[in-house]
């Protein structure tokens, strides 16, 4: 297939009736019609997709006159942009095809296929300053990785989830020392005597003293039952047990939530509560 100045490659995408999906190039010369290429070449692409053609190298090989053709496409651009270069091996002496992003809605019709137009590869001369074709520069259509397939965006949001996830065990491992540190902490000992009466939870013996008055002896002194929230216990003492006067009659006394102390004369006779 000798170049003809005229001639150009259509990069097309093809779709029948049944949505099924094909990439195609079509070859036309200068007395072609637009809607009626002289030969067309089916270009690979995985099974249900399109060809990429952008950031890609595309092949084909025509049907009729068995040419093939290459085109090494950059980063897709702006409509009428120039987008790479192509080369069917019969272009030297026209410095090869230049390939421009020209998009025409359904160009031509290829048995059951409706074909349009994506790129056009033709022998106009190339802009000048020539545009990189590296994809590796079109930063808005790529996603920095590493070698095992992380984005930077992945990276960034393990790193922030690691951080919150940390800060939320810490503040459960001290939530669970507080609590069981208050669970070891030992019973407050309940207060025995004082004045401004019985208080619930302390307790008070009433004996007569030497001299037939009455009086409250604590159990600093003396050994007394306390009562406890839930049990009895007997408190320990400081002194020996003291010998109580001859005379000295025993008496129930009120429950320790009694909020009046009981009072007896020499005989044992019960005096009025005050």
């Amino acid at each position: 297939m000798p170049s003809a100045p005229d001639e150009y490659i259509v990069l097309a995408d093809c779709k029948d009736s049944n949505n099924v999906l094909q990439s195609q190039m079509a070859y036309y010369n200068e007395t072609s019609p637009a809607n009626k290429p002289q030969d067309t070449a089916v270009v690979a692409a995985p099974a249900g997709q399109l060809s990429n053609w952008f950031c890609d190298f595309s092949s084909g090989q025509f049907t009729t006159t068995g040419v093939q053709f290459n085109a090494t496409l950059g980063p897709k651009r702006d409509e009428g942009d120039y987008a790479g270069n192509g080369t069917n091996g019969y272009d030297s002496d026209n410095g090869g095809f230049r390939c421009w992003q020209q998009y025409n809605r359904s160009q031509y019709k290829q048995g059951q296929f409706d074909c349009s137009q994506v790129l056009r590869c033709d022998h106009r001369a190339a802009p000048s300053p020539l545009p990189s074709i590296s994809c590796s520069a079109a930063s808005g259509n790529s996603t920095d990785t590493d070698p095992h397939g992380l984005t930077t965006g992945a990276k960034i949001g393990i790193g922030v989830g690691s951080g919150v996830g940390g800060l939320i065990l810490l503040a459960i491992a001290a939530s669970v020392w507080r609590y069981l540190r208050k669970r070891r902490r030992p019973a407050t000992e309940l207060p025995v005597g004082g004045g401004g009466g019985p208080e619930k939870g302390a307790a008070y013996t009433h004996n007569l003293a030497p001299d037939g008055s009455y009086a409250n002896y604590h159990n600093h002194q003396h050994p007394q039952e306390l009562f406890a929230a839930d049990a009895r216990v007997e408190a320990d003492t400081f002194s020996p047990l003291g010998e109580l006067p001859a005379n000295h009659q025993q008496h129930e006394l009120e429950t320790p939530e009694s909020r009046y102390y009981a009072h007896y004369d020499a005989e044992g006779n019960t005096l009025p509560r005050t």
